[in-house]
C-alpha cells in the first residue's frame, strides 16, 4: 500500500472509532430502562414539553414528571404511572419540591383503567359544570371504563372537591397516603374531599388525612359496596367525617378524628347494609356515629360498632334515629365510652350517650384496644382492675429502666430518660385517681 493509502486507511479507521465512541454514548444516554421520546418511560419536560403531551403519547406507560408548576388540564386516556417528584413519599410527612398540576376547569380527568397517579400537588379546579369539578376526576361509565385506579402520596388541595372516586368491580382501588385538604371552592360538591356520586367498588381509603373540608371527608352518595375506610386522619376544627349512603358489605376501622364539628362523624345515612365500624377512636366531636335516614333511602341494616373509643362527645357516642335502622337493636357492644361506668342516659354511666335501639352491654371499662370487655363492673372489680393495671405499669417501667441501665448513656440523655419516666408516673397516677372516683360510682355488688 503507499503512502496515500495508508493514510486513506488511518482517516477511515479513525472515522469508524469515532461513530463507535458516539454509538457508545448515545447506548449509556438511552438505555433499555431509561426515557425516551415515544416510551416507554417519558420524562416532562427533558422528552416532552408537558404532562399532557406526554400522556397522549401511547408508548408513555410511565411518565416523570419532575419538580415545578404545570398549568393545564391532564386528560389520560391509558393506562400508565404517572410520577411526580414525590413519588412513593407520603404526603402526610417529609417532601421535597412538589410537581403541581393546577387547572381551573379541573386539573386531571382519568379516562382509562388501572391508571396510577403518585407524588403530586393536585390544585385550583375552580370551575363548574361541564368542567370536572374535583382535582381529580373518574367516571368509568362516562368513559366507558372500569376505574381500579392508585392514587397515592399527593397533596390534593384547593380544588371544588377533591377527588370524584368512582369504579365498578373488575379492577381494585386504592387511595392512600394523600393529604386531602381545603376543597371548600364554590361548586357543585364543594366542601368534600372525596365524593362519589357514580357507584364505587372493591376499594381501600386507607392513611389519609383530611383537613379543612366544610361538609365532609368522604361522602358516598350512589350504590357502592366492599369498601374499606381504614387508619385515616380527620384533623379537627372543621366537619371531618364519613358520610354514607346506599353502602354494602364494607368496613370503617382504625381512623381517628378528635375533634369533628360534623353532626355526624360517621354518618350512616340511609341503606346502608353490613357495615362494620370497628376499633375507631372517634372523640370530642358532637356526635360519633349516627345511624339514620333522613331522605328515605331506606332504613339501614346489619351494622356493628365494637371496639371504638368514644368519649367528650357533646351529643351521642352512638345515636339510632327513628326509622333509621331494621332488624332489632344495632350492636354496639365491647366500646369505651369515655368512662368506666359506660354510656348514658339510656345506659347507667357517666360516658358518652347513647340512644334507644342499642345494645351496648358489655362495654370496655378501658380504652381499645387493651381494656377488658366486662362492663358493668361492681366496685370491687373496678378496683382490682385497677390495682392490676398499676401491677403492670410498674412491671413495664422497671423493665425500660433495666433497659436503660444496661447502657451507657450521658447526663443529658439519663436527665431526658427520668424526666420521660416522671411524666409517663404522673399521667398513669392521675388517670388512676379519676378511675379510682369513677369505681366509687358504681354498685357494690
Amino acid at each position: 500500500m503507499n503512502e496515500h493509502g495508508r493514510t486513506r486507511m488511518a482517516v477511515l479507521l479513525s472515522g469508524v472509532s469515532v461513530l463507535a465512541a458516539a454509538v457508545a454514548v448515545a447506548l449509556t444516554i438511552v438505555g433499555p430502562s431509561q426515557a425516551a421520546i415515544g416510551g416507554p418511560v417519558c420524562n416532562v419536560p427533558t422528552d416532552y414539553p408537558t404532562i399532557s403531551a406526554a400522556v397522549a403519547d401511547p408508548g408513555c406507560t410511565t411518565v416523570n414528571v419532575a419538580a415545578g408548576f404545570y398549568n393545564e388540564q391532564v386528560q389520560i386516556t391509558h393506562t400508565l404511572t404517572l410520577n411526580g417528584a414525590n413519588a412513593g413519599a407520603d404526603a402526610n410527612g417529609p417532601r421535597g419540591p412538589e410537581s403541581i398540576i393546577s387547572n381551573s376547569c379541573g386539573p386531571v380527568q382519568i379516562m382509562a383503567d388501572n391508571v396510577k397517579i403518585d407524588g403530586f400537588t393536585i390544585q385550583d379546579s375552580t370551575q363548574s359544570d361541564p368542567c370536572f369539578i374535583a382535582g381529580i376526576w373518574t367516571n368509568p361509565g362516562y368513559s366507558g371504563t372500569h376505574g381500579g385506579h392508585t392514587i397515592v402520596n399527593n397533596i390534593i388541595q384547593n380544588n371544588i372537591s377533591g377527588i370524584e372516586l368512582d369504579s365498578d368491580c373488575t379492577y381494585p382501588t386504592l387511595v392512600q397516603h394523600n393529604l386531602i385538604r381545603n376543597n371548600n371552592n364554590p361548586g357543585r360538591g364543594s366542601g368534600n374531599g372525596i365524593e362519589t356520586n357514580f357507584g364505587l367498588c372493591n376499594a381501600t381509603i386507607d392513611s389519609n388525612t383530611f383537613s379543612g373540608h366544610t361538609s365532609s371527608s368522604f361522602v358516598n352518595e350512589a350504590p357502592s359496596s366492599n369498601l374499606n375506610i381504614t387508619n385515616n386522619s380527620l384533623v379537627a376544627g372543621t366537619p371531618e367525617g364519613f358520610a354514607l349512603f346506599d353502602v354494602n358489605s364494607s368496613n370503617i376501622t382504625g381512623n381517628t378524628s378528635l375533634g369533628s364539628t360534623s353532626s355526624a362523624t360517621v354518618d350512616l345515612g340511609g341503606g346502608d347494609s353490613n357495615v362494620a365500624v370497628d376499633g375507631n377512636t372517634l372523640q370530642n366531636g358532637m356526635t360519633a356515629i349516627k345511624v339514620e335516614n333522613p331522605y328515605s333511602v331506606g332504613p339501614n341494616s346489619n351494622v356493628t360498632a365494637n371496639q371504638n373509643n368514644f368519649g367528650g362527645n357533646s351529643q351521642f357516642g352512638v345515636d339510632v334515629e327513628s326509622g333509621g335502622y331494621s332488624g332489632g337493636n344495632l350492636d354496639a357492644t365491647c366500646n369505651w365510652w369515655g368512662s368506666i361506668t359506660g354510656p348514658g342516659p339510656v345506659g347507667p354511666g357517666t360516658g358518652d350517650r347513647v340512644t334507644t335501639g342499642v345494645n351496648f352491654t358489655p362495654w370496655l371499662t378501658a380504652p381499645a384496644p387493651n381494656g377488658a370487655c366486662n362492663g358493668p363492673e361492681t366496685q370491687k372489680q373496678c378496683k382490682d382492675n385497677l390495682d392490676q393495671q398499676k401491677k403492670d405499669f410498674d412491671a413495664e417501667e422497671k423493665a425500660e429502666k433495666q433497659a436503660f441501665d444496661s447502657q451507657q448513656h450521658t447526663k443529658a440523655e439519663k436527665k431526658a430518660f427520668e424526666d420521660e419516666e416522671k411524666a409517663e408516673k404522673d399521667a398513669f397516677d392521675d388517670q388512676q385517681k379519676d378511675a379510682k372516683k369513677q369505681c366509687d360510682s358504681l354498685p357494690k355488688k
